[in-house]
């Protein structure tokens, strides 16, 4: 008995492992012309436990479009509040690069919310539509710092640090002090002259043009569009059409490319366990800088 739980535990382990290694194999792209449609919804960020938005997958979907040749343009679904600095800047540079390596057009469409982060990966685009009903905007940075110390004051908790600098351990169980918060208004003020850099070329305008809207402001569609952040207000259909209306693109059928589409990848089923396996990791990957500090823009 034991010998035969003994090999059922390892059959369900190799059937588990050839069918994450099933889900990691795209599958045959169209060989007809066609535009690669991407999904961006949920926070951008580089987490497995997000399983509304895959970053390394979609980073490769945009890569895989770049070597095909049936590949025409793409088109960019953004239903999302925005995300950390670094994934959505790599986004944005994906997107970029995209563009640049193949000289093919790229569309970015708002859905029901496109901000922040959002929005900044949408400045690579050469157009912006956006639903009527789209909330956009909100460009800037924030930065947040958990700081419990009065907490633990209260309930008779004590942390003692060793640290190497004064500013090694910023907040957390430790009070933040002046300085530490001019330190980080210095690198939240650095992220936020990118962004500002980000629209400005994007949307072919001068920074001190967007600055007095970016404040993080949501803009309503209408807005956006009276103030050149976005091109055409339009629903998702008129925007594929207008696709369609390009050069070169009438022929051409629309493909989600989204990581775990079942038109790109063969279905979206296993990519659950590979999620689930990513959330067991994880949790016990937990860094040790000393410094209780999350900066997105949201």
């Amino acid at each position: 008995m034991k010998r035969f739980r003994l090999r059922a535990g390892r059959g369900i382990c190799w059937v588990l492992v050839v069918l994450l290694v099933f889900c990691s194999i795209p599958a045959q792209a169209a060989k007809s012309p066609y535009i690669g449609v991407i999904h961006i919804e949920g926070t951008i960020e580089d987490s497995t436990s997000n399983y509304e938005y895959d970053h390394s997958g979609t980073l490769e979907a945009i890569e895989k479009l770049v070597d095909d040749e049936d590949n025409k343009a793409l088109l960019l679904y953004l239903n999302s509040p925005g995300g950390a600095i670094y994934e959505s800047d790599e986004l944005y540079n994906a997107v970029l690069s995209y563009k640049q390596r193949t000289d093919r057009p790229v569309v970015a469409y708002l859905a029901q919310t496109a901000t922040s982060g959002a929005y900044y990966v949408a400045c690579a685009a050469d157009q912006i539509y956006a639903h009527r009903m789209s909330i956009t905007g909100s460009i800037g940075i924030i930065m947040e710092i958990e700081d419990y110390s009065e907490l633990m004051g209260k309930l008779g908790i004590k942390s003692h640090l060793v640290v190497s600098g004064p500013n090694k351990a910023v907040g957390g169980t430790q009070p933040v002090t002046g300085e530490q918060l001019a330190l980080y208004q210095q690198i939240t003020d650095e992220s936020y002259e990118i962004f500002l850099d980000v629209v400005s070329q994007g949307r072919n305008k001068p920074v001190e043009e967007i600055r007095p809207l970016a404040d993080g402001r949501i803009l309503s569609a209408k807005q956006a569009l009276n103030a050149g952040l976005i091109d055409k207000i339009a629903d998702y259909q008129a925007t594929q059409d207008a696709m369609l209306a390009m050069d070169g693109l009438y022929m051409c059928e629309f493909t989600d490319c989204t990581p775990g589409s079942d038109s790109y990848y063969g279905g979206g089923l296993l990519d659950q366990l590979k999620w689930l396996l990513g959330v067991c990791s994880e949790a016990v990957e937990a860094g040790a800088s000393g410094h209780n500090v999350r900066i997105a823009f949201e």
